[in-house]
């Protein structure tokens, strides 16, 4: 238990830590602003082609009141009958989170919950679920996302 504690502390300092680098330099011409979202990692360059090829549409769900919010998904994780879509910056920065959605019927999915972010950030690139089984103690999934910072502030983090 005490070692779990240890890697739990050492993961919360690592991620506030990681989210105060990320704003260090607003300045700097070469540091992505969120406020330009479009360009995710710095424009298209080494981005592949997107191609619908041997693609099957099983099933759809709308998300957004309103209609489509192109670029607003940042990342995608699956685990077992669930799908969790990392929502990215939007312009006033108040929606980002994660959206849960159970697709254990594939043709028809529906969204189970949204999970926020902290004020002021969203999610990025890096949705995971990890399955833990610790030794004497915690057996289970664990959803992991990221709180990148909408503007030159700290609070970033896991």
């Amino acid at each position: 238990m005490r070692k779990l504690r240890i890697t739990m502390a050492l993961g919360l300092v690592l991620s506030v830590a990681l989210g105060t680098v990320a704003v260090a330099h607003p300045e700097d011409p070469d540091v992505l602003s969120p406020l330009d979202a479009h360009h995710q990692h710095g424009g298209d360059d080494g981005h592949l082609d997107e191609v619908q090829e041997n693609v099957e549409l099983v099933g759809k769900l709308d998300l957004f009141e309103g209609g489509e919010q192109p670029g607003r998904i940042s990342d995608v994780g699956v685990f077992g009958d669930h799908a969790y879509l990392g929502a990215f910056y939007e312009p006033n920065c108040e929606d980002g989170g994660v959206y849960v959605v159970d697709i254990s019927d594939p043709a028809n999915p529906t969204e189970a919950r949204f999970i926020p972010t902290s004020p002021g950030s969203y999610v990025g690139e890096g949705v995971q679920v990890l399955d833990l089984n610790v030794q004497n103690g915690f057996k289970g999934q664990v959803l992991l996302f990221n709180n990148e910072n909408c503007y030159p502030v700290v609070g970033g983090g896991v």
